[in-house]
C-alpha cells in the first residue's frame, strides 16, 4: 500500500516547511510523522528538531536538505536517491533500510549520529555501484547488517555487533583534518572490510571475526589495538601507528590469499604481539618496523624502540630490514624466522621452537642474547651475531 504524500499531512507538513511557525504554535512539543512519502518536494535549509518519523519513505535527488537536525528519530523508514540531513546532533535511525545505490550523509560537525538495527544492501559486488551512507562527522553503527556498501564516519566511526559483507568504511576525506577514531567490537566482517588509504586517529578491534582486513596505505595517527580477533588475513602497509598491540588472536586466510598477516610501518615506536596464532598464506607473515634509510631513495632512517613477540605460534615470519632499539622474541613457535638486513641495538631470542632456519644475514646487533640453535640452523653471513 502506497504511503500518503507528505503534502497531505496538513499542519504537520507546514511545520516541517516552517520551523519558526511550528515553534510559535507548538513550542518544543514533539512532532510525529507516521506513514508519509517524501518525494518531489523540497525541504531545504530549515532546521528540524524534536521530530519522530515513523514508517516513512524518503526519495529523490537533493530534495531533502535541512541545514541541521537535533533530537530527530527515524523509525522503520526507507531511503533512496541522494539526500542530505545537514549538521546532525542526537539523530537516530532505528530499523531503517537503504537499498540500491543511495547516497545520504550528515554534514561536517555532526555528532551522535546513530544507526541501530539498520540494513544497507547494494546492488552487486562492483564497488562503483555501491551506495554510501554515514556522516562527515561522527557515526555509530549498532547491530546493523550491510552488504556491498560504503559506510562513513569521518570524525568518529563505531561499529558494534554488526554483520558486514564486503563493506568499504573509508573515514576521513584527504586533508579535511578529521581523522576518525575507529572502534569495532563484537562484529562479523565477511569478505573484505576496506579501510585502505583512510586517515584514522586510532584503530581498535575487539572480539570480532573478519575475513580480510584491508589497511594498505592507511595513515593512523594514534594507536592500533587488535584483541581477541579471529579471522583470515590482514594487509597492513600503513603510515603512523606509534603503538601497535596484537593480542590473543588467530589468523588463517582463505585458500589463495597471499598474506595471512602483514603489518609494516616505519613510524611504529612500540609493537607487541602476544598470544597470537598466524598460519597459512602463500607468502611469509610480514612484520616491519623502523626504517634503515636510503640516500639513493631519499628515505630518512627511523628507529623503532621495541618489537616484541611472545607466546605466539606462526609459520614463516619475515621481519627483515628492522631498525630497532630492542627486539625480543620469547616462548614462540616459528617455522622459519627471517631477521636479515636489520640494525638492532639489543636482540633477545629465547625459549622459542624454530622448525627450520633463522636468517641473520647482514644483520648487525650491538648486543644479543640467543638461545641454542642447531648446527647450521642460523644463517650468519655478513652478520656480527654469534650463535652457539
Amino acid at each position: 500500500m502506497r504511503k500518503k504524500h507528505i503534502r497531505s499531512f496538513g499542519r504537520s507538513f507546514t511545520y516541517l516547511k516552517d520551523p519558526d511557525f511550528r515553534k510559535q504554535e507548538m513550542g518544543d512539543a514533539l512532532l510525529a510523522i507516521d506513514g508519509a512519502e517524501f518525494s518531489a518536494e523540497r525541504f531545504d535549509g530549515m532546521a528540524w528538531r524534536n521530530i519522530v518519523f515513523k514508517n516513512c519513505e524518503f526519495m529523490g535527488r537533493y530534495d531533502i536538505g535541512p541545514s541541521k537536525m537535533d533530537g530527530v528519530v527515524f523509525e522503520d523508514c526507507s531511503f533512496s536517491g541522494v539526500l542530505s540531513f545537514g549538521v546532525t546532533n542526537k539523530v537516530r535511525f532505528l530499523r531503517c533500510r537503504w537499498d540500491g545505490k543511495p547516497v545520504m550523509f550528515a554534514e561536517k560537525g555532526s555528532k551522535n549520529t546513530v544507526f541501530e538495527d539498520c540494513h544497507f544492501n547494494g546492488p552487486d559486488s562492483e564497488p562503483n555501484s555501491w551506495g554510501a551512507v554515514g556522516s562527515y562527522g561522527e557515526s555509530e553503527f549498532l547491530r546493523c547488517k550491510a552488504r556491498w556498501f560504503n559506510l562513513r564516519g569521518h570524525a568518529k566511526l563505531r561499529i558494534d555487533g554488526c554483520e558486514f559483507d564486503d563493506v568499504d568504511c573509508a573515514t576521513d576525506e584527504r586533508n579535511s583534518g578529521l581523522p576518525a577514531a575507529v572502534l569495532i567490537t563484537g562484529s562479523k566482517l565477511r569478505g573484505t572490510f576496506n579501510l585502505a588509504a583512510a586517515d584514522l586517529q586510532s584503530l581498535t578491534i575487539r572480539d570480532t571475526v573478519l575475513d580480510n582486513l584491508e589497511l594498505t596505505n592507511a595513515t593512523i595517527k594514534g594507536d592500533v589495538l587488535m584483541e581477541r580477533v579471529r579471522g583470515g588475513s590482514v594487509n597492513g602497509w600503513i603510515r603512523g601507528a606509534p603503538h601497535v598491540t596484537l593480542r590473543a588472536s588467530q589468523f588463517t586466510p582463505s585458500p589463495g590469499f597471499e598474506f595471512a598477516f602483514e603489518l609494516v610501518s616505519a613510524d611504529t615506536q612500540h609493537a607487541l604481539i602476544d598470544s597470537v596464532q598466524i598460519s597459512g598464506g602463500t607468502k611469509p607473515i610480514n612484520f616491519g618496523f623502523g626504517a634503515l634509510g636510503s640516500e639513493t631513495r631519499k628515505v630518512a632512517p627511523k628507529l623503532n624502540r621495541s618489537f616484541t613477540i611472545v607466546n605466539s605460534r606462526m609459520g614463516r615470519v619475515d621481519a627483515s630490514y628492522l631498525n630497532s632499539a630492542e627486539v625480543r622474541l620469547e616462548r614462540n613457535t616459528f617455522d622459519h624466522l627471517d631477521l636479515s638486513n636489520s640494525r638492532i641495538a639489543k636482540l633477545e631470542l629465547t625459549g622459542n621452537t624454530i622448525a627450520r632456519s633463522v636468517d641473520f644475514t647482514n644483520t648487525q646487533a650491538k648486543e644479543s642474547k640467543l638461545q641454542h640453535l642447531a648446527k647450521g640452523q642460523a644463517k650468519l653471513e655478513g652478520s656480527n651475531i654469534k650463535a652457539d
